[in-house]
């Protein structure tokens, strides 16, 4: 993940994860436009504390994608 992250800043890119990801959790929208078409929702609290600890380590070690520099 950090070598991934490494090159992602270095294109400039930004990190999008989809951590713990509920599918489909709004019925109507899932009967009109199908699956996995955006009502998702995002869960499992205890991902946070190491995804803090793996963005500040990649921040630390490669200046992620910002829009504002510190």
């Amino acid at each position: 993940m950090l070598y991934f992250g490494h090159l992602d800043a270095q294109s400039g890119w930004t990190k999008q994860l989809h951590l713990g990801a509920l599918r489909n959790v709004n019925s109507r929208a899932l009967q009109s436009l199908g699956p996995d078409s955006g009502y998702d929702s995002i869960g499992d609290f205890p991902q946070a504390e190491s995804l803090g600890a793996y963005l500040n380590q990649l921040d630390r070690e490669t200046p992620l994608a910002q829009n504002d520099p510190l």
